[in-house]
């Protein structure tokens, strides 16, 4: 009788680690694909329907949302460095609806630096959480800065060649 209710306790235990394992495994998959997608600016446009015609390289591309304060104080340090960004062409992106993240970056006069695309597929190109920011040289990833970041480890970042 005792081995009966082991075998009936177990029979959940292991089919909780089975579906544990199953889709750790689809994540970890997920994230692969995503993290081979960034590597290359062309792959990571690609995968958001762009064309990368007229991106300049080097790049610098900013996923944010306008309601999150770590993505308003990293796009204000931006800002205040404005200058030390020429040499980099600077890319804004969002999930949210494009009215409401280009009303954000009008008031950074950054609405031209905005990427439209649609919020499933920024959704589908960046793992985790707002903001990140992705430094391309050459076409390819060089530093990737998830969370907010200084505007001194960027700088420092693209100008480390």
């Amino acid at each position: 009788m005792r081995k009966f209710f082991v075998v009936v306790a177990l029979i959940p235990i292991s089919t909780a680690l089975v579906w544990m394992v199953y889709y750790s495994v689809k994540k970890i998959n997920s994230n692969s694909k995503i993290d081979l997608a960034q590597n290359q600016l062309s792959r990571l446009f690609s995968s958001l329907d762009l064309a990368i015609e007229n991106v300049n390289d080097p790049a610098i591309i900013v996923y944010f949302n306008s309601e999150c304060e770590h993505c308003q104080s990293e796009i204000k340090s931006i800002v205040k460095k404005i200058n030390s960004f020429e040499s980099h062409q600077l890319f804004f992106i969002s999930h949210e609806p494009q009215t409401q993240a280009l009303e954000f970056l009008k008031n950074y006069n950054l609405e031209e630096n905005y990427i439209i695309s649609n919020p499933e597929k920024v959704m589908n190109a960046f793992s985790g959480g707002v903001p990140q920011t992705l430094i391309y040289s050459n076409g390819l990833l060089k530093k990737h800065f998830k969370g907010e970041v200084s505007v001194e480890a960027v700088l420092n970042a693209i100008n480390d060649d």
